[in-house]
């Protein structure tokens, strides 16, 4: 299978996880009842900040402040449960740990950034 093949089966795959999984959250937290709570209530409660945040820095073209704030946003999400959010914010990530950013790529990442975590703030939380 050729590498574009193999990345839209992931892609497909990771779109098919629900925006908030609440056994992965569990298992996040060592199976961890309130602290998976804890971890998922305050990364939604932080999540329109970061969002405006990140806005703001590739609005500007900080692409430094962008991928730190990026960085940060991912980091986080690797504790909560958030498989769809997390994949967009790394790939978006890994964009702006090139040498070379590609402006429309930037773009489209950011969008689909916006859409899983809007997805995740819309949604029911499981806890």
């Amino acid at each position: 299978m050729n590498q574009g093949k193999a990345a839209e089966k992931a892609g497909a795959e990771i779109n098919a996880l629900p925006p908030i999984d609440w056994k992965l959250c569990i298992k996040l937290a060592n199976n961890k009842i309130a602290v998976a709570q804890e971890i998922l209530l305050l990364v939604i409660q932080q999540l329109p900040a970061e969002l405006e945040a990140i806005k703001q820095a590739q609005a500007r073209a900080d692409y430094a402040e962008l991928l730190r704030r990026v960085h940060k946003l991912h980091g986080a999400l690797c504790y909560s449960g958030m498989p769809r959010l997390k994949n967009a914010v790394a790939h978006l990530e890994s964009v702006l740990k090139q040498d070379n950013i590609d402006n429309a790529q930037l773009i489209e990442l950011s969008r689909r950034m916006e859409t899983e975590a809007q997805t995740v703030l819309a949604s029911k939380l499981p806890c």
